[in-house]
């Protein structure tokens, strides 16, 4: 049996198609609701960058969003064609608003 070079090409890519799964503790996990989810869960993780200008936001399937930090602590997106958006919670959280990915973080005063 023989198979073409172009069918073993697309076996071996269909092969690769898997969604990655991140493992983070605990204290470093954030409530977000991804997707248009209606519910937050604890299920990101946040990463700061060395010099604390901009935040990695991990989605639990491997997805990501980049938010920049201004130096008053305002957020920006870092990338990509959707907007940020925030308000304050009552518990002095931020609720930030990326296209339908939903996160809230930790306010500094």
């Amino acid at each position: 049996m023989r198979i073409s070079r172009a069918a073993l090409l697309v076996l071996m890519l269909g092969g690769c198609h898997r969604t990655a799964t991140i493992d983070v503790p605990e204290a470093d996990r954030i409530e977000c609701a991804i997707g248009g989810a209606p519910e937050f869960a604890r299920d990101c993780a946040v990463e700061h960058s060395a010099d604390a200008t901009r935040l990695m936001l991990r989605h639990p399937n491997g997805g990501f969003r980049r938010l920049d930090v201004a130096s008053d602590g305002t957020l920006s997106a870092a990338d990509g064609a959707d907007v940020a958006s925030g308000h304050p919670l009552a518990d002095g959280r931020l609720e930030v608003s990326i296209g339908n990915d939903r996160y809230r973080l930790p306010a500094r005063k």
